[in-house]
């Protein structure tokens, strides 16, 4: 039966382990004598996390399972599709991961230097143009993800910094801009 676990099953079960292990560490973030912990507090946010990536572990696992389990009743009802026709899929999809990647690396180096509200509308257009490989944001219509990637810049950024006092990396023009 070991054997026979397809590998999203394994990281279901990684995932399952690591995120008990991340609940089972939570008790341990430090609280200020005083503070009133008994709404929302320090360790809301890591908790809330730490549940959702167990509930993800644990979808991935059941739909692992009944996957397998509909594709062994299906096999007896006649022959699959060739892996001819799902390999250009699963390179495309590999190369957009790739792409991915590596645009998050060129952000986070370009954080600092630039700050988040310049570097975060790049990201965030290129990161929409890698997702739907490019069919709908050709020529003219390239304006649209970096209309978006400007607009949630500037709402990431008043809700992180303005609202929530989170320190962002400045850039060079945000003094100028009094943001």
């Amino acid at each position: 039966m070991i054997a026979t676990l397809k590998r999203d099953t394994w990281i279901g079960l990684v995932t399952i382990v690591l995120a008990a292990g991340y609940l089972t560490q939570i008790g341990s973030i430090h609280v200020r004598p005083g503070a009133d912990v008994t709404g929302v507090g320090p360790r809301t946010y890591p908790t809330l996390l730490g549940w959702v990536l167990l509930l993800t572990g644990i979808a991935l696992v059941v739909t692992s399972v009944v996957g397998t389990l509909r594709r062994a009743a299906d096999a007896t009802a006649g022959p699959d599709q060739s892996s001819a026709e799902v390999a250009p899929s699963q390179r495309r999809r590999l190369i957009q991961g790739a792409a991915l990647a590596g645009l998050t690396v060129v952000y986070l180096l370009m954080l600092e230097p630039l700050g988040f509200l310049i570097a975060t509308v790049p990201y965030i257009a290129g990161a929409m143009v890698i997702v739907d490989a490019g069919a709908h944001y050709r020529g003219r219509q390239l304006w649209v993800p970096l209309v978006t990637g400007a607009l949630l810049s500037l709402a990431l950024h008043a809700l992180f910094h303005g609202a929530l006092g989170v320190p962002l990396p400045p850039g060079p023009f945000d003094p100028a801009w009094g943001i």
